[in-house]
């Protein structure tokens, strides 16, 4: 898979797995050949960090997300105190909704106000904010080098947000009825990483 990066070509090594024998030149430039299926053949630039990949004990990629901005690391405890709270649309959901106006292209906002949705009873409402989150979050994880394949795991903190945003469309795909689209949401999660604990 190639993908134009400033500066050059660059492959990622979906599979690992690099032959030292297999070098070519390009450009005035050593292209490292990487094989280790027959059918990829991937390329990365040598003295190049390759921060897309990351290969499991078990020889399966796993894909890191990016991390979620500063300021919305204090989510979680404020998703918690609002649905706690007998008053649930009072300044900490303003603060919350502030927080994802001003980053909405972080999935943790999303995913929190549509917790917030279900707990209420408002599933279609918590539908749509998961969607987003689930849509932005494939969006990151292809952009990460996900390419269909591997294991996005729950242990690496940024992956959660994504993981629990497909979690909440399932539940809300199961709860108006769309059991084919609960179906696969569940599996999609069990294949991203088959011991979360969602």
């Amino acid at each position: 898979m190639v993908r134009n990066f400033s500066g050059g070509w660059k492959l990622t090594n979906r599979l690992g797995g690099v032959n030292p024998e297999s070098r070519m030149p390009h450009h005035d430039a050593t292209v490292i050949l990487a094989i280790r299926n027959p059918q990829v053949k991937d390329f990365i630039m040598p003295n190049e960090t390759d921060d897309l990949l990351d290969i499991s004990p078990e020889g399966i990629p796993r894909t890191s997300l990016p991390p979620e901005p500063e300021e919305l690391r204090i989510l979680d405890s404020m998703c918690d105190e609002i649905l706690l709270s007998d008053d649930n649309r009072g300044p900490s959901m303003e603060k919350l909704q502030s927080l994802v106006a001003r980053q909405p292209d972080a999935l943790s906002g999303w995913v929190a106000m549509g917790r917030i949705a279900l707990a209420n009873e408002e599933t279609i409402t918590a539908y749509a904010y998961f969607r987003v989150a689930y849509h932005r979050g494939l969006d990151k994880a292809r952009g990460s080098g996900w390419r269909g394949e591997g294991r996005i795991p729950w242990e690496i903190p940024a992956n959660r947000p994504f993981l629990r945003a497909i979690h909440g469309l399932g539940q809300c795909a199961d709860a108006i009825g769309e059991s084919a689209e609960a179906k696969r949401c569940a599996e999609f999660l069990g294949m991203l990483d088959p011991d979360h604990p969602l």
